[in-house]
């Protein structure tokens, strides 16, 4: 218990800018980051280099930032539905009033686009994976994910216990996980917009047949 809340503080910024100028200098920072991600990767990123490239103290980088891996972990927040709308997608899912296919296929393109429009996020995504700290930031997103599909589809009567409702709740999610990082990286190649396009397209088609095995149309 005590290593995971140290974990926790490691990952979390010290203070929150409210003020443009200290919003600011906090963007500054972060595509700094990102930048040196991109060009060298995890290894290659340090509180120094942050601050030098973004033109900013390197007081400035602790006043907000701990660590370099509170910095990434402040990039692939950027990358992530914020949860409200996350779960409002979710609820649609729960409804059965509503259609399921189309509500899976929003909930699927809701949480492309988002990360769709960061920077560098192939970069962002391979740093989450660099460290056990961030990768269990990464797995407990995807377990909320799944514990909210899996409500849905108990919520919609399907025929299957809690417990097999998470295993496949987790099954599209792991997938998707997967699916949604080969998209993002192909959409941000030269002319991969298509290409990212149809592997959206496979992953809806995917995890909807899956999903029909135990919900009714």
């Amino acid at each position: 218990m005590k290593s995971n809340k140290n974990n926790q503080l490691a990952l979390t910024e010290r203070v929150k800018p409210t003020q443009a100028r200290a919003v600011e200098t906090r963007e500054k920072i972060l595509a700094a980051a990102a930048q040196l991600l991109e060009d060298s990767g995890v290894e290659g990123l340090t509180t120094k280099k942050a601050a030098e490239l973004a033109g900013v103290r390197i007081r400035s980088v602790y006043r907000y930032f701990p660590n370099k891996l509170a910095i990434v972990h402040a990039l692939a927040q950027q990358a992530t539905l914020p949860e409200e709308a996350l779960f409002d997608v979710y609820r649609d899912l729960e409804n059965p009033d509503i259609d399921w296919k189309p509500a899976l296929r929003e909930l699927i393109d809701a949480v492309y686009m988002i990360g769709a429009e960061i920077p560098g996020l192939k970069a962002i995504r391979a740093a989450m994976q660099a460290s056990p700290e961030l990768r269990a930031v990464d797995a407990a997103m995807n377990e909320r994910h799944a514990e909210a599909l899996c409500q849905a589809l108990l919520k919609r009567r399907a025929n299957i216990s809690s417990q097999k409702a998470m295993a496949a709740a987790r099954t599209v999610v792991e997938t998707s996980t997967c699916m949604l990082d080969l998209a993002w990286f192909e959409s941000q190649r030269p002319e991969g917009a298509e290409n990212a396009a149809l592997l959206l397209e496979e992953l809806k088609t995917m995890a909807s047949a899956y999903l029909a095995v135990y919900l009714p149309s």
